[in-house]
């Protein structure tokens, strides 16, 4: 839904993104989350232990977090702020990355 709005939608909502980020404050409904339980695969519905609980959460939320995420990342990589060493969570880095380099080191 929101990858269909227009340009003037889509711009007001980097508007909103925009203005709780320099607030630092983050809308309730964008925490917000509609629990939802559902049956494990040869499980017994008559159990509660057979569910497991699914949140559902703000589309709108989850741009927010991702546009952050995007930010704080630009930030930390064009700054020089990660260890070089570091390699989950980032681009071009894998975690075999780091097993070849400790079977070099050795």
């Amino acid at each position: 839904m929101l990858q269909q709005l227009g340009s003037t939608g889509k711009l007001f909502l980097l508007n909103i993104i925009n203005q709780s980020w320099k607030q630092g404050r983050t809308p309730r409904a964008w925490k917000n989350a509609h629990v939802v339980p559902i049956l494990k695969k040869d499980k017994d519905p008559k159990e509660l232990k057979s569910y497991r609980p699914i949140s559902l959460t703000s589309c709108t939320g989850k741009v927010a977090e991702r546009t952050v995420n995007r930010r704080l990342y630009w930030l930390l990589e064009n700054r020089g702020l990660l260890c070089e060493e570091q390699s989950g969570f980032r681009s071009a880095s894998r975690t075999e990355d780091q097993l070849f380099t400790i079977y070099q080191k050795i």
